[in-house]
């Protein structure tokens, strides 16, 4: 929802619905760019703002758009009431800018839709029952909040409004491609999400796959297109996708406790996923995060490689790579198959869009 024009035909897409005959609850992200410009703004207020009033801003771009939406909507005539997180009872726990669904109390969402009124909820946030401050889940919570309601409302599926036409073998702007993947294993999805691609919070994923949640992917304009996503959905033995990602750190696989414990204790930001090769732990964050980890290290003086990462996703572990292990790239720092994934790891000054080509059509994508 990058401007006014796709904020309408958001509004438009679940109008479609409602008239269908659905009842909808709608879960809305930031604006376009909005949550960047925020934190930027942070940045240039304060050298080193802090992650509660970081919560208090940042949660104001969702606030912005469900209001913008419901506008939307009851224009359509289609009638629309809009509720924060804390008013839709989005309750959490943890710490700020990385906090956890704990509970669900959507009390006055239940009442919208008595009403026969669409809910349209702010994503991405929520309220701690018992501090009572405003927590936000980290980059993505927007997902997480759908899939959290889908599953409290036993929900028919999850349908995330994108701009692409569906879940693709790479991201597009690290490889030009127009193939769109309809059947989509979640297991294989959520070991690429976790690797960097950025088609929906892994923890989204990961609540989809514990609680049996169908997602469906696709367009604003695209009713019934796009990409279906289930735990029961299996794939012949072949890549299905691949991620990449330029911020990955190793070090000693001995530090390994140590780092979950101050992620744990909220000094630093969870990382997407971790993994053990050869006495060493490769630690895969999100680049936004990339310098927390980086000054944290340096600080307290652990010995550290940063890398960045390519990943191929097989729909099971791969038995045979040898088209990759075959990579004799000068940027090329090591390579192995970790569960269902063959990882190549580079150097920073690698260029890592041409690395990427090169996989992808060594492949066969």
């Amino acid at each position: 929802m990058a401007n006014p024009e796709k904020v309408k035909a958001a509004a438009q897409c679940i109008s479609r619905r409602v008239t269908s005959g659905h009842h909808v609850i709608a879960v809305v992200s930031a604006m376009g760019t909005t949550t960047n410009e925020l934190n930027n703004l942070a940045q240039q207020v304060s050298a080193s703002p802090s992650r509660r009033e970081l919560d208090m801003l940042i949660s104001a771009g969702e606030r912005i758009s469900m209001a913008l939406i419901s506008m939307a909507l009851n224009d359509l005539g289609c009638p629309a009431i809009s509720f924060t997180g804390s008013q839709a009872g989005v309750l959490t726990k943890g710490t700020h800018s990385d906090a956890e669904i704990s509970d669900l109390k959507p009390i006055r969402v239940v009442d919208a839709l008595k009403d026969n009124k669409v809910a349209v909820v702010a994503g991405f946030q929520g309220v701690d029952p018992h501090s009572k401050e405003v927590t936000t889940l980290g980059r993505g919570g927007s997902d997480i909040t759908a899939v959290a309601f889908a599953h409290h409302f036993n929900a028919k599926h999850c349908r995330f409004i994108k701009d692409v036409p569906g879940i693709q073998p790479i991201d597009p702007k690290w490889v030009e491609n127009d193939k769109v993947i309809s059947q989509v294993p979640m297991r294989a999805l959520l070991s690429s999400c976790r690797m960097g691609a950025k088609v929906l919070n892994p923890r989204c994923v990961e609540l989809a796959l514990n609680y049996r949640v169908p997602l469906i992917l696709g367009p604003i304009d695209g009713d019934g297109k796009g990409s279906e996503i289930r735990a029961d959905i299996t794939a012949p033995m072949q890549p299905l996708f691949i991620s990449v990602l330029p911020s990955v750190f190793e070090f000693k696989e001995s530090m390994n406790e140590q780092v979950v414990d101050w992620q744990r204790f909220g000094l630093l930001p969870w990382a997407l996923t971790h993994y053990e090769h050869d006495g060493n732990v490769y630690y895969v964050v999100h680049p936004d995060h990339s310098g927390f980890y980086r000054s944290k290290l340096e600080t307290e003086g652990i010995s550290f490689q940063p890398l960045q990462v390519t990943a191929v996703i097989f729909s099971d572990k791969p038995k045979d790579v040898t088209a990759l292990d075959a990579l004799n790239e000068l940027d090329f720092y090591n390579g192995f198959v970790h569960e269902n994934m063959w990882v190549a790891h580079w150097s920073p000054e690698a260029d890592l869009k041409k690395c990427a080509a090169k996989i992808f059509k060594r492949m066969g994508f």
